[in-house]
């Protein structure tokens, strides 16, 4: 998803592929606890960890040392405050969302998006919701 959204390389913890090493900044947008150990390796010492993806609010363990012996800065981000403007003019200018939305519906089939947005095995990215109209986005 991100190559089709533009990013020029990407990595799939989940392959074991590894992530760079001393990244001063790095973003976690996945929120999933198993990719913390990756993303604290990979932040440089005295580096910043911006945390996107929401953690799940249940106990999960995670190996932290780094966090302390890498001096590393690990801040949360609450991805929707204030961006919706921006956003806004993201689409008007002419970005390119398409490639994450995974499914669309109707409003008389809002409870069968609901579904599918919340089930893992459907490999929904962003479910939308047509309110009326033709979608544009």
């Amino acid at each position: 998803m991100a190559r089709k959204m533009g990013a020029d390389t990407t990595v799939d913890i989940s392959r074991g592929e590894e992530l760079p090493r001393d990244t001063d900044v790095v973003f976690e947008a996945s929120g999933a606890p198993a990719a913390l150990g990756a993303v604290l390796r990979a932040t440089a010492r005295g580096g910043t960890l911006v945390q996107v993806g929401n953690l799940p609010g249940t106990a999960e363990p995670a190996v932290l040392g780094d966090l302390v012996t890498r001096e590393i800065t690990w801040i949360g981000s609450y991805r929707f405050v204030d961006e919706i403007d921006d956003a806004l003019r993201a689409l008007r200018d002419g970005l390119d969302v398409s490639p994450v939305i995974s499914h669309r519906f109707p409003l008389d089939q809002a409870e069968q998006a609901l579904t599918v947005a919340a089930d893992p095995a459907s490999a929904s990215s962003k479910v939308m919701l047509r309110l009326g109209g033709p979608v544009t986005v």
